[in-house]
C-alpha cells in the first residue's frame, strides 16, 4: 500500500496436501504498515509441523491495503531457492486449462509437477505431454490423476513416472516438451512444476508455474534480462498454445542491447508446432556474441493459438560450468 494507506493485516493459514493427514493448522497473522515486509521462515514449522505436504492460503482480514505473497522453497543441501509466485483467488478458481512452460528430462535435469485442488470438491486432472521424442502419432502422452478436497499431489521425475506405468510411447531417451492440464469439473486446480538437477550435497532447480489462458500471448511477448557472461546464460524458449490440429505457428525474436536499446538482431523465422515447445540455448552468445546484457521481444507472425515465452538464466556461461541453477523469467503480454 501507498504512503497513508494505513496497515492490513494478513492471515495466513497452512492447509495439508496430503489426503490421509487432512485438515489446516492454526493460521498465522501479521500486520504490516505501508511497504512492510514479513517472512516466515519454514512456515510449516512455524504452523506447527502437523504436514510436510501442504499449500498456503494468504487472506486479508483487515485494512484496505493490497498486498502479494510468495514462497521460497530451499534444498536442505545446497540451500538454492525456488521462487513460486501466488495465484489470485479469483485466477485459481476459474475453470480452464494450465499450461506449465517445460516438463524435461535430459542429462541431470528432472521435472517434479505438483498439482493442488484448492476446491472444496473433488477434482479430475486430464494432462498432455507433447515432445518431439514421444514415440505416438501425435507425439503426446495423455494422463490423468483425481485429487481429493485440498489434495496437493507431488510427482518426483514426473517422465520417469510415466515410464514406469507403462506409458505408451514414452522414451528412454532425453524428451522436453510443454504440459497441459485440464480439470474435468471446472476451476480449483493449481499447477506448477520444478525442474532440478543434482549438485553439491542436493540440487539446484528452478519453478515454474502453470499458465491461465488470460496469461498467454496473442501477437507479442517481452523479456527482460538475458545475460551473457563469465557467470551466466541464458536460454529462451517459446510455447505455441494452439488447439491440437491448429496451424503451426512461426516466431520472430527480436533481441535489443541492454545497454544502447538498439536492434542487435531478429532471430528466426521459428517454426513451433500447437502444443509444441522449442528452446533457443545460449541465445546471446549464439546470436549475438559479445553482447553481456540484452531484452528481446518475441512476435508471433503467423498461427492462430495463443504463446508463452520465458527465458531462464542459468549459473555458467556454458552448460557443465558453476552450478547450472536456473533463474525462470516469465514474459510481460504485449498488445
Amino acid at each position: 500500500g501507498a504512503a497513508g494507506s494505513g496497515e492490513v493485516t494478513l492471515r495466513a493459514t497452512v492447509v495439508s496436501g496430503d489426503p490421509a493427514r487432512p485438515g489446516t493448522a492454526p493460521p498465522l497473522e501479521v500486520t504490516l504498515a505501508p511497504g512492510g515486509f514479513h517472512q516466515w521462515t519454514e512456515v510449516l514449522s512455524a504452523a506447527g509441523g502437523a504436514f510436510s505436504n501442504a499449500w498456503v492460503r494468504v487472506e486479508r482480514v483487515r485494512g484496505a491495503a493490497p498486498f502479494t505473497a510468495y514462497a521460497v522453497v530451499n534444498d536442505q543441501g545446497t540451500s538454492d531457492g525456488s521462487f513460486v509466485p501466488p495465484v489470485p483467488t479469483s485466477r485459481a478458481l476459474s475453470p480452464g486449462r494450465r499450461v506449465v512452460p517445460a516438463v524435461v528430462s535430459a542429462g541431470a535435469f528432472r521435472t517434479e509437477l505438483v498439482v493442488t485442488n484448492v476446491a472444496a470438491s473433488p477434482r479430475t486432472v486430464r494432462f498432455s505431454l507433447r515432445a518431439d521424442g514421444i514415440g505416438t502419432a501425435e507425439k503426446t502422452v495423455r494422463f490423468e490423476r483425481t485429487l481429493a478436497p485440498g489434495e496437493q499431489w507431488i510427482r518426483p521425475d514426473l517422465v520417469g513416472w510415466l515410464r514406469a506405468q507403462g506409458t505408451p510411447g514414452v522414451p528412454e531417451a532425453s524428451l522436453a516438451g510443454a504440459l497441459v492440464a485440464e480439470p474435468a469439473e471446472g476451476g480449483g486446480v493449481l499447477v506448477g512444476a520444478r525442474t532440478a538437477a543434482a549438485g553439491g550435497a542436493g540440487q539446484y532447480g528452478v519453478f515454474t508455474p502453470g499458465l491461465s489462458d488470460d496469461e498467454l500471448a496473442s501477437t507479442r511477448g517481452d523479456l527482460d534480462l538475458l545475460r551473457q557472461d563469465a557467470e551466466n546464460r541464458t536460454n529462451l524458449a517459446i510455447v505455441d498454445a494452439g488447439a491440437p490440429g491448429s496451424p503451426d505457428g512461426r516466431y520472430e525474436v527480436d533481441l535489443f542491447d541492454g545497454g544502447t536499446g538498439l536492434l542487435l538482431r531478429t532471430v528466426g523465422p521459428l517454426t513451433v508446432p500447437p502444443a509444441g515447445w522449442l528452446q533457443v540455448g545460449t541465445i546471446l552468445s549464439t546470436h549475438a556474441p559479445g553482447t553481456t546484457t540484452a531484452r528481446a521481444r518475441v512476435r508471433r507472425v503467423s498461427g492462430l493459438g495463443p504463446f508463452l515465452a520465458y527465458t531462464i538464466v542459468n549459473d555458467g556461461a556454458a552448460p557443465g560450468e558453476r552450478s547450472g541453477d536456473g533463474s525462470y523469467v516469465p514474459m510481460e503480454r504485449r498488445p
